[in-house]
């Protein structure tokens, strides 16, 4: 059950103006206040007379709200009617906005124990599905996202006190904050290593909560922040992981059926979408499979594991989609108007996320599910083998041999870099020197790699160039591991980035209206695959062992023996150059080049296109950071 009026407070249980009266009923479109609020948006606030401002803006463009005692709303949300779960009963105001499996008695119930506000986040956390809890007890507000950052949780001072957002670009627009031209200039890299800078947002004055912490606002604003998740230790077999695995993804995507009457999901006929795909086929609804396929060699490849995957699912419409009446890589990009929060992994994928989206509200579909993240969940990565080595000498030696020599490296350079010792600070210091080299430069992961090695682009101007290396230097002094194991960091930091792409798509489709959300991402999908031993989640020898082992017996054995996995670099290629005008235009219209930072005689050279080559290295990042500053309402710039 879901609600769609303002939450009560004990002393007005009745004649209660409903949201529309409370708010004067007018629409979005017709108020007169010039900070116009994304699509979808949460917005928390202390009761106090500075907050008035805030709500003045807010509570005009929200789809619920939710009262203090004074009346003064507290929470203010604009979201789509099934993603918003709240409490009745008095006491503890518990608001769940998201996709969550929890019921309105599930929450109430947690309410009347009157458990400590961190009690009961940890409980309502327990829930299926990818949301933010929002609680209210004794005036003070907590807001707590998911460990996996599929939502987040920011704060910042506006008009004098706390404001608390899901989005940072929210605050930005209410408090008119100033752009972090250092951020930006970072969003430009190959990578970001340093976790703390990649969790920074975009604009200055916005502190982040960082996932698996929660954020209390008390009576007079102030903050403090807790931890509330651990990563489970990676003890399971493979077997006892993949019964696991086979749990939490079947709650996962039935937290998404028991919210939606339509669904859709991706079905690519790989191992990451394919399962997402047969557990939505086993909900009441069933769901529509779409699979798109190419006349590129090998296009039609993907199609036929899909259909063979589909014949095993109990309930499904499968759709089969020619790319050549789909948007082309590149096409479309300089309508692409979505303002996302931080840049993100959209200029190859977004015109066709899009396009399956419109076709999605044409048949009345409200969720679509699809399979982003599995390749960090459940493919191993080289630093693996450098914690594996710690507790198991001679089997990470082994590993480390075998890849160096499928690399054509010699074993001297594998034990080197088995027993490299650097701390995080260090290994960053080390990586911000050498991100000078060309971008283009060929390199591989390699044990000894906490994570991606940065790459400063051609493109960015020497004195940018030279700020940045400064800048990660100091921000390297100091830097905190996620885990002192250098493979556990690596690994949770993938995972967290590949989340961060889940959640720029998640705000593209609810700019649609429509859920576009990656069960794999879930918190406890994550935990499960997380509590497996490094040696049976991945297999040098075994395409996704891990994920293959849950769905034995589910999908057919002659799906789970595919080896082979179609790219999509010809399309790619075809489409840059297509669409390299629009690229062009799309980098002169963002105020990216006015900044300061990009050489724009040296960009003009680097990223001409190919017929046969792909796209430039880099490319991807400049262009999501284009899309990301010419979509932003309104740019303010400080250094």
């Amino acid at each position: 059950m879901t609600i769609t009026a303002p939450e009560m407070t004990e002393s007005d249980h009745t004649n209660h103006p409903t949201i529309r009266q409370s708010i004067t009923a007018r629409s979005v479109d017709q108020q007169d206040n010039s900070i116009i609020l994304p699509q979808a948006f949460a917005i928390a606030v202390p009761d106090t007379a500075e907050a008035d401002n805030v709500i003045s803006i807010a509570a005009p463009q929200a789809t619920m709200i939710a009262r203090h005692a004074s009346g003064r709303p507290w929470l203010m949300v604009r979201m789509p009617q099934a993603y918003v779960t709240a409490s009745t009963a008095p006491g503890t105001r518990i608001v769940a906005v998201g996709t969550c499996s929890a019921s309105v008695e599930d929450l109430n119930r947690i309410a009347r124990r009157g458990a400590s506000l961190s009690d009961t986040a940890a409980e309502v956390m327990r829930f299926d599905g990818s949301f933010t809890v929002y609680a209210l007890r004794d005036a003070t507000i907590l807001a707590c996202g998911p460990a996996m950052q599929t939502h987040r949780v920011f704060h910042a001072r506006i008009f004098g006190t706390t404001i608390v957002s899901d989005r940072a670009d929210t605050l930005a627009a209410l408090g008119r904050l100033p752009l972090d031209t250092a951020a930006v200039a970072r969003s430009l890299l190959g990578s970001q290593p340093n976790f703390d800078d990649a969790q920074q947002p975009m604009w200055k004055g916005i502190t982040p909560v960082y996932g698996g912490h929660c954020l209390t606002v008390d009576a007079s604003a102030s903050t403090s922040t807790y931890a509330w998740w651990r990563r489970p230790s990676p003890r399971l077999s493979r077997s006892e992981g993949a019964a696991l695995l086979r749990e939490r993804l079947q709650a996962a995507v039935a937290a998404r059926s028991q919210q939606h009457r339509d669904l859709a999901c991706d079905l690519s006929g790989g191992l990451d979408s394919t399962p997402v795909c047969y557990y939505a086929s086993t909900a009441p609804q069933g769901v529509t499979a779409i699979t798109f396929y190419s006349d590129d060699p090998g296009g039609r490849e993907d199609l036929r594991w899909a259909e063979i995957a589909a014949q095993a699912m109990p309930r499904v419409r499968h759709e089969a989609l020619w790319l050549g009446d789909a948007p082309s890589f590149y096409e479309g990009i300089g309508e692409m108007d979505i303002p996302v929060d931080e840049p993100t992994q959209v200029p190859l994928t977004a015109p066709r996320i899009l396009y399956a989206l419109d076709r999605d509200r044409d048949q009345g579909i409200t969720m679509h599910l699809h399979g982003a993240g599995g390749d960090h969940l459940f493919r191993g990565v080289p630093a693996w083998d450098h914690s594996i080595a710690r507790r198991h000498p001679i089997l990470g030696w082994n590993r480390a041999r075998a890849e160096a020599a499928a690399m054509k490296q010699s074993s001297l350079t594998a034990l080197r870099r088995l027993i490299d010792r650097r701390s995080y600070s260090r290994w960053l210091k080390d990586m911000a020197y050498e991100s000078v080299r060309p971008s283009a430069e060929a390199f591989s992961l390699s044990a000894s790699d906490w994570y991606t090695p940065p790459r400063i682009p051609a493109w960015i101007t020497q004195e940018a160039r030279e700020e940045l290396i400064v800048s990660m230097v100091a921000s390297a002094e100091h830097a905190k591991p996620l885990s002192p194991d250098r493979g556990e960091h690596f690994d949770l930091a993938s995972i967290l980035d590949a989340s961060r792409v889940t959640r720029g798509m998640s705000q593209i489709g609810l700019h649609k209206g429509i859920g576009y959300e990656s069960p794999l991402m879930d918190d406890h999908v994550v935990e499960a695959v997380l509590s497996v031993a490094y040696t049976d989640r991945d297999s040098p020898i075994e395409w996704k062992p891990l994920m293959k082992a849950a769905m034995r017996g589910i999908l057919p054995d002659e799906y789970l023996l595919r080896t082979t996995k179609v790219g999509g670099s010809p399309q790619a290629v075809r489409g840059y150059a297509q669409n390299f005008s629009a690229v062009k235009d799309l980098l002169d219209e963002s105020s990216l080049m006015d900044l300061g930072i990009i050489d724009r005689h040296v960009l003009e050279e680097s990223i001409r296109p190919s017929e046969t080559s792909m796209p430039p290295t880099l490319i991807s990042q400049l262009i999501n950071t284009a899309l990301f500053l010419r979509n932003v309402p309104s740019v303010t710039t400080a250094s």
